[in-house]
């Protein structure tokens, strides 16, 4: 599964192994917990879904940062 983070210069890419599912899990509520806002889907389909359990991940999930404004 691929995890893409957005930020001011673009975005990184995390990508983990089912083996590593723990380590994603920890990943994804630690970047939920910045205040990101997250969104999956299958790979291939072009609809992502807002989620806020790291159990719906799917193949890719965007991590958008909570948009500041004034």
């Amino acid at each position: 599964m691929k995890f893409y983070v957005m930020d001011r210069s673009g975005h990184s890419t995390l990508e983990f192994t089912p083996a590593q599912k723990a380590e994603a899990d920890a990943t994804f509520k630690a970047l939920i917990g910045e205040g990101r806002t997250a969104a999956t889907r299958q790979a291939g389909v072009h609809d992502y879904n807002v989620i806020r359990d790291p159990a719906q991940v799917q193949d890719e999930t965007l991590f958008v940062p909570r948009l500041k404004g004034g």
